[in-house]
């Protein structure tokens, strides 16, 4: 099955609100644990809810749309009590206009596009790469496979020496449990990339893949996407999807495994 050529508003809104989930589930579990990262919920009088994070790094805002901008204000209010200010990822939807003006009278403007795709889970060929390319789903509770996830993560996201070891156990804490699942592929048994695959709904998002620089262009994140879709498909997930910088090589490679680009989000920020 083709993804749709036009996705109506309420299609763009489910798979924006997985993407949320997504962040929402892997933060939630380091600020239990410190102190640093800070997530709330704002509840609107429709019932939806706005996600906000002040996590290092990222300060963002998922959520504002027709229906949740009355919470505006109390949204960056929070951020303004810890001299902060958020990113927001807006959707590109007709109705969210006014939105728009009221960022843009705020001093906010978009200041860079993410893209976002989505389809039925289809992998390509059985065999898309090189046979010399493996790619298994990692138990956490295998040590030692979980130590190759672990460390190929840490240098596929190009980590500085002296972070590593902190990037390990932080990623360790992100990606242990449900809903996630692990995977990593190898390259003549040699850790060369990772992705992560988790369950929200009936949406199954694909998150953090990124191959080790000494195996890029060689296949592996094909192999990475590959894995992926075939266990979404398998497990009955009816919508993958995903998000890439524009025009960025994993945006390419997700097109060329069957996914279509669902809309471009625009990240807004303060002047």
């Amino acid at each position: 099955m083709r993804p749709e050529l036009i996705l109506s508003d309420a299609k763009i809104m489910q798979i924006d609100d997985a993407r949320a989930s997504a962040y929402w589930t892997r933060f939630s579990k380091l600020a239990a644990i410190d102190d640093s990262h800070k997530l709330r919920e704002f509840a609107g009088a429709s019932g939806k809810v706005v996600r906000a994070f002040q996590v290092p790094g990222f300060d963002r805002v998922f959520g504002l749309n027709e229906d949740t901008a009355d919470l505006l204000d109390e949204v960056l209010s929070w951020y303004q009590a810890d001299s902060r200010s958020p990113s927001i990822d807006l959707l590109p939807l007709e109705s969210l206009a006014d939105l728009r003006e009221s960022l843009a009278r705020k001093g906010f403007f978009m200041r860079r596009h993410q893209t976002q795709l989505y389809g039925a889970p289809q992998p390509e060929l059985d065999s898309p790469v090189h046979r010399s390319i493996q790619a298994e789903l990692v138990d956490p509770d295998d040590g030692s496979t979980m130590q190759d996830f672990l460390q190929a993560f840490v240098e596929a996201h190009e980590y500085a020496p002296e972070e590593a070891k902190a990037a390990i156990e932080r990623t360790r804490t992100l990606y242990t449990g449900e809903p996630w699942q692990r995977y990593l592929v190898r390259v003549d048994g040699k850790p060369a990339g990772v992705g992560v695959l988790g369950r929200f709904g009936d949406v199954g998002y694909m998150t953090n893949s990124a191959t080790v620089p000494r195996f890029r262009r060689q296949g592996v994140h094909r192999a990475v996407l590959h894995v992926r879709l075939e266990a979404a498909k398998t497990q009955g997930i009816p919508i993958v999807a995903a998000d890439t910088p524009v025009n960025a090589i994993s945006q390419r490679n997700i097109i060329r495994s069957g996914l279509s680009i669902a809309c471009q989000l625009g990240q807004w920020v303060k002047l």
